[in-house]
């Protein structure tokens, strides 16, 4: 039905198309089989052209021929023939029809007018939200975005012969083949026995999990620089634990390889001034960008790296960290089921990669091994199903108070597209930096 809040000469349609889709089916009702799949009855706004789509849509179900007279005996059966205009009006439609080989192109027109229609409704109801100060605004928030993509979902059902798929990667392969390593990962987290393992694709999840004081900001901020500075690439950080001035300290600390503490407490020795300047113009010139709003919902970061995407490009999108990000959900254990899938649905939408940090539950102080499992991620086993692949850090004896260098286990417990393994890093805590072992 049309939305009683729009004007009838202001709602999207084309009567011209819609005549055209149903003249160009009549003509060759094959035709009907190449548009059916993108081009559902209700996208039709005239309402008797709606009738004779799911005239077409019955016949197909009853394995029954397209023509004049199985359509006509159709509409009869649905009581809709008079309505639409008798037998007359599709004989005219079939002699209105410019062509039945453009029958895809007519729907498209008709699928269009119906998508802008779908917006505007959205838009409406949207309006309605806002307007209800009885609903929080972060759920009104997450209505609104969940309102518009119902609104702008593509129906595109199309079938993909294999032959066009495996020729498109075989040619994205022999190209990757010609670059070199470096160029063929557009990326990689810079320690080199990771990125062994590792294989950081556009659109994956990727979470990094750890007990407290694992090093797994450090880490990020590791992967952080090494992509931002070395390989030029534009890289989100939403930090919801630290506010941006200590995320800059972090980040020069470890650039320039001088300890927290001087840079926080500004007593750097006189050799360590030239290298804080000099970091903090290297730096500057990186394409960081960072959000460090703790309120941060879902909707709210998933709109801000669509506009950094669309202005900027992004390469890569860290979250520090996942379990301080407010969800919907009656339990915790279904906002973090929120929370993953979105971060995983962002992923494919901008076709960007997300690493997103995360905390253990206690259940491995138990376990005599200390090896991590994927069951000891806490809140929720879904970020275990939504994630492309799962990092673990962790120790299994007590760590050096003071020592310069501490090694760092790090098991990667799940990779969709390539091995699981574990292998050891070099933890700095005065900078809060990995390394090669």
């Amino acid at each position: 039905m049309p939305d009683p809040m729009l004007t009838p000469t202001a709602i999207p349609h084309s009567r011209e198309a819609e005549e055209a889709a149903i003249g160009s089916v009549l003509i060759n009702p094959n035709a009907f089989h190449d548009v059916r799949v993108i081009l559902p009855a209700e996208d039709f706004y005239i309402d008797r052209h709606k009738f004779i789509w799911q005239a077409f849509d019955a016949l197909v179900e009853k394995q029954q021929p397209i023509d004049l007279l199985t359509v006509t005996d159709e509409l009869d059966r649905m009581g809709r023939l008079a309505e639409i205009g008798g037998a007359a009006y599709l004989t005219s439609l079939i002699n209105q029809a410019p062509t039945s080989i453009n029958a895809e192109a007519y729907a498209a027109i008709v699928q269009e007018q119906a998508v802008r229609r779908r917006m505007i409704q959205a838009a409406n109801r949207v309006a309605t939200l806002a307007y209800s100060s009885d609903i929080p605004v972060e759920e009104a928030v997450e209505q609104s975005w969940n309102e518009l993509e119902k609104a702008t979902a593509s129906r595109d059902n199309e079938v993909h012969e294999i032959g066009q798929i495996m020729a498109e990667a075989f040619d994205r392969v022999s190209e990757l083949a010609q670059l070199s390593p470096e160029e063929r990962h557009g990326i990689d987290t810079g320690l080199r026995d990771l990125d062994k393992l590792l294989r950081i694709r556009p659109k994956n999840l990727i979470t990094i999990a750890g007990r407290p004081g694992m090093g797994k900001t450090g880490l990020a901020l590791t992967i952080a620089l090494h992509n931002a500075i070395k390989r030029g690439n534009n890289v989100a950080i939403i930090e919801l634990e630290m506010d941006k001035d200590e995320l800059a300290d972090r980040l020069a600390s470890q650039h320039a390889g001088i300890n927290l503490k001087h840079i926080i407490d500004a007593t750097l020795t006189e050799d360590e001034w030239p290298r804080y300047t000099s970091t903090i113009e290297t730096t500057s010139n990186a394409r960081i960008f960072i959000n460090d709003n703790a309120d941060l919902t879902l909707p709210q970061m998933r709109s801000w790296c669509q506009k950094l995407c669309n202005r900027y490009g992004l390469d890569l999108i860290i979250l520090d960290y996942l379990g301080l990000m407010e969800g919907v959900g009656e339990t915790r254990e279904r906002q973090v089921a929120y929370i993953s899938r979105g971060l995983k649905k962002m992923a494919k939408a901008l076709g960007v990669p997300v690493i997103a940090l995360h905390q253990m539950n206690r259940a491995i102080e138990q376990r005599n091994d200390g090896v991590p499992i994927l069951s000891d991620l806490r809140d929720s086993g879904s970020i275990e199903q939504d994630s492309d692949a799962v990092l673990f850090l962790y120790t299994t004896e007590e760590p050096v108070g003071g020592a310069a260098r501490q090694l760092v286990n790090v098991s990667l417990a799940k990779q969709r597209n390539g091995p699981k393994g574990k292998l050891e890093l070099a933890f700095l805590p005065a900078v809060t930096k990995f390394e090669n072992v």
